[in-house]
């Protein structure tokens, strides 16, 4: 029907063209024509822009060039996989690698199945989560009188899904969080934390502090990354190689073009940094709340970390660290971190490799430090030590998170669990191993 519309405007503006004129030079007729065609477009421009109707379809279009300040230009995640094939799939199980994605029914880890996918919340709201032509969809009703409220596309997921997952809606180019979350270990959709759900006052906006540590990267449509305005087909997903080695466009180009070359180039090795850089790199996530010196996305690893932002100062004292995002002030305080000048996060964790659940992964660690006196190790108790031990679960405990909990249909409410990485002499842990 617009179609028509359009080819009826044009036939229209050409009717006030008399035989003379139609005798006129083809340049004159441009100059007739050009200035109908400039308000076509805007029209047509000013139509997608405000009247289009929101549905529950995606928007997502193709990424395009996406270029940082600094000048370096990010390539596509996968292209890493030319060179690295073993790196990216074996990276490609992690966490971080699934800590956002564009929401299909697959990246999505909630239920849809019939009687696992509603939930009511306050007794005021019936919340449903469906799927309709493909696209996933979550929509509230209000009880008693079944009046609906809300129905919102789900667009993006943020969390892995080990512990969890949020979920984010696009309007246009800004974007919102949606009032439900999903909750791995009860395995039920639960009201998002943070915010409890009120219609009136509308979604809760996703910054671009929250997608720093979710993505690798965000186009922000402000000037100084303030706000929940994005560039949709700007955005690379989850944590993943360019986050921590930088913008590798011209890495990808160089060594296609050059397939010789042994040396890397345009590339951050992480390993080659000095140990506070190394440590910055994690710090960007897990060091608790920061206060920004500026915008999101800015910090290149490699850089000191302190231009960019700086620990909040509610995390400067120690009774205030929790276990829930402030790792690396935790790590910084334990007598292993002390009293090494190499150690970091990557000297127990490896980024390339999913490690969850894998204790054994981690004892190797340990006993790789402490060895001289192992036999001599908890001589002062009766529990059993071997080098097949699991050290992290007496040393790092898991912990209830007094920053983080769920809210669960019950209207009660839980900690997030998370191991503690204050390595240490846990009493009630160690006792409770000997019990056992």
């Amino acid at each position: 029907m617009l179609n028509v519309r359009w080819c009826f405007f044009f036939e229209s503006s050409l009717d006030f063209l008399n035989p003379k004129e139609l005798n006129m030079g083809i340049g004159k007729l441009k100059n007739k024509i050009w200035p109908l065609v400039l308000v076509a477009i805007s029209v047509v421009l000013i139509y997608l822009a405000f009247f289009r109707k929101e549905g529950n379809t995606s928007e997502y279009v193709a990424v395009k060039p996406i270029v940082h300040s600094s000048g370096s230009q990010f390539a596509s995640s996968e292209s890493c996989m030319a060179c690295h094939e073993d790196l990216y799939l074996n990276t490609s199980h992690t966490a971080h690698f699934h800590s956002s994605a564009k929401a299909t029914p697959k990246t999505i880890k909630g239920s849809f199945e019939e009687g696992f996918n509603s939930i009511i919340i306050d007794e005021k709201y019936r919340f449903t989560i469906g799927i309709d032509q493909g696209t996933a969809y979550q929509k509230a009703i209000a009880l008693p009188n079944d009046e609906p409220v809300l129905r919102k596309s789900i667009d993006m997921v943020i969390g892995s899904g080990q512990k969890g997952q949020t979920y984010g809606h696009w309007q246009r180019s800004d974007l919102f969080q949606l009032p439900l979350s999903y909750y791995a270990p009860t395995k039920e959709w639960t009201e998002s934390p943070g915010v409890p759900f009120q219609p009136l006052t509308g979604l809760r906006k996703i910054n671009a502090k929250c997608l720093e540590c979710h993505t690798t990267f965000a186009k922000s449509n402000s000037l100084y990354g303030i706000g929940n305005s994005y560039e949709k087909e700007r955005i690379l997903y989850g944590i993943k190689c360019q986050r921590c080695h930088g913008p590798a466009k011209a890495h990808v180009d160089h060594h296609l073009k050059h397939p010789e070359a042994t040396e890397p180039f345009g590339i951050i090795s992480v390993a080659s940094l000095p140990q506070t850089r190394r440590m910055d790199l994690c710090a960007l996530c897990h060091s608790g709340f920061r206060t920004d010196l500026q915008a999101p996305f800015e910090y290149i690893v490699g850089e000191d970390l302190s231009e960019y932002s700086t620990a909040d100062y509610r995390d400067n004292l120690e009774q205030n660290w929790d276990v829930h995002g402030n790792q690396v002030a935790l790590l910084e305080a334990s007598a292993c971190f002390k009293n090494s000048i190499h150690m970091d996060c990557m000297s127990c964790h490896d980024p390339h490799q999913d490690q969850r659940g894998k204790s054994a992964d981690f004892n190797v660690k340990c006993v790789a430090c402490h060895t001289k006196d192992f036999s001599n190790l908890h001589v002062n108790n009766k529990a059993t030590i071997s080098k097949t031990s699991d050290c992290i679960s007496c040393h790092m405990p898991v912990q209830p998170s007094k920053a983080m909990s769920i809210p669960l249909s019950d209207s009660t409410s839980i900690p997030v669990q998370v191991r503690t990485h204050l390595i240490g002499v846990y009493i009630d842990q160690l006792n409770s191993v000997v019990e056992d």
